[in-house]
This record gives structure tokens, sequence and C-alpha cells, in this order.
């Protein structure tokens, strides 16, 4: 960066410190942004050149005051988020199953052309790798249609080609929530036809119709909630299953954090225990 951007970087910061916390000195100033109170006093007299009216009370409680209505909301990353920005947009911009690129690359123009810091966003040093699956297109247009059912709190009517029941039919869904998993996109919804909350891969949603009926969000849903003892994301019956794995395999497993459930057990000949309860089996066979 340099000392010119460093510069507007540290006034932009001045500007927001003394707006979010009116009254405040130029030594409380100066710890935030890590330089001296000379310093600071030397920001303020150009912001008050550029037009800004500060005032300044002295005495033990003295400090600054924005009065004339400027409205600033900018932000600075850190080194962290910058990081954690870069990994995002890189792998969502390269995933060929991620149906919104162009809108996350228009974002993304749009954040670069206001922050400095966003100078080294396209590094490639960083990526997820999101398996392209899916209807791109058409998973994309019913997804915005679903977010708007959302929003208004509106029922929906699809056509739902079912894998469990190899049947197609139509429901009227309360959407809850939309997310992506394993390269497919997903609603969670209040299924009026069962009675209860389902999941459905929103490839497999024919056709789709907003419907004029309002519909009361359950306060008490949660998504994290709703699928915590899937073994994935499939609801079933509680299930305790027990594997034994033996070497190497034994060592691949205890590696990682496959379910929050989960109890490892080392045996003396290297092989391994795997204990876990989840709600149906047929995703942890398969």
């Amino acid at each position: 960066m340099s000392q010119i951007q460093d510069k507007l970087k540290k006034l932009m910061q001045t500007i927001t410190i003394i707006q979010t916390s009116p009254g405040i000195n130029s030594s409380e100033i100066a710890n935030q942004l890590q330089t001296s109170t000379r310093t600071v006093q030397r920001y303020v007299k150009q912001l008050r050149e550029a037009g800004l009216i500060i005032e300044a009370s002295s005495g033990h409680m003295g400090g600054f005051l924005l009065r004339n209505g400027y409205k600033s909301n900018p932000f600075f990353l850190t080194p962290e988020e910058r990081t954690s920005l870069t990994l995002v947009v890189n792998s969502l911009i390269c995933a060929e199953g991620f149906p919104f690129k162009s809108e996350l690359s228009s974002i993304l123009n749009k954040i670069s052309s206001n922050l400095f810091e966003m100078s080294n966003v396209k590094d490639d040093y960083l990526s997820i790798m999101l398996p392209p699956r899916g209807n791109t297109e058409k998973t994309k247009k019913l997804i915005i249609e679903i977010k708007e059912a959302l929003n208004a709190k509106l029922k929906i009517e699809i056509e739902y080609d079912s894998f469990s029941s190899q049947q197609v039919n139509r429901r009227t869904i309360n959407p809850y929530h939309v997310f992506l998993h394993d390269g497919f996109w997903y609603l969670v919804g209040f299924c009026n036809l069962r009675n209860e909350i389902r999941t459905f891969r929103i490839d497999r949603i024919k056709e789709l119709q907003m419907l004029h009926e309002k519909f009361i969000l359950d306060k008490e849903f949660d998504i994290d909630e709703y699928i915590k003892n899937s073994w994935s994301i499939a609801k079933g019956e509680k299930t305790k299953v027990v594997i034994k794995f033996t070497p190497p395999i034994s060592k691949l497993i205890s590696e990682a954090i496959w379910h929050d459930s989960q109890r490892l057990e080392s045996l003396d000949d290297g092989c391994l225990v795997f204990t876990v309860e989840v709600e149906g089996t047929w995703e942890i066979k398969k």
C-alpha cells in the first residue's frame, strides 16, 4: 500500500472512530490507530481543512465530536479477514457448480473500487474445491424465486421429482432455508402434504409457483439443530452405528472429525472402533 493510500486509510479510520464514539479524546484515537496523539491532531486538522466540522472540548472529559451530519461507513479488513475473503471469492468464482459467479464478480469489483486492501483478492494461492453438480442455470432461477418467497413469507407450490418415492407430485411448501451441500442446493421447509419439515433437492423441482398465501415462520427452527443428528443431511430414525476399522484405514479415520457424536476406541492391534449416533443409516452406509 502506498503512503497516500495509507494516509487516506488513517483519515477515514479517524472519521469512523469519532463518528462511532462521540467525545473520544486524541489519546484514545491514537491507541486505536497505533500512532501518536500529535499525529491524531494532525489528522483532525486536515479533516477540518477538508470541510468536516469536528468540534473539540478541553479538559479531563474533553474529546472530539462530528457535528455536520457527515455519514461514512468505510470498513477496513485485517490480514486474516482478507485471507478469508480471498479464499471464498476465488473458490466460488472458479467453481463450476456455483450459480452466482457473475454476480459475485460484480460485487467484488464494487468492493475493490472502494477498498485498497482488496487489491490482492484475486491471488490464486488459496481455493476450495466445489464439485460441478446439478443444473446451474435452473438452480439459480429457483433459488432466486425461493428467496423472494421466503422474504415475503409466502408459500410456494412445487412439482417435485422425489428420489425416495420415485414419483412426481405437487406439494405446498413453507420455505425456511436454502443451503449448498456436496455440490447440490437444498431447500428446507414445512411440507403441507406430509405435515412436517422436509428437505428437497432444488434441481429436482420441476416447477415452482409463488402463492398469495402467507405463512408464519417457525421461530424455533434452526438449520444447525435440524441437521445436527444426521450423518450428512438426511433425516430418519436415530440409530447407534458401530464400525471396526483395521489398519491402515483406522489411521485415516482417527485423523478427522466425522460427526459431533463420534466416539473412538483404539485397540492394541491398531484397529479402531468408531461409534456414532445418526438419524437414518443410508448416508453412512453410502
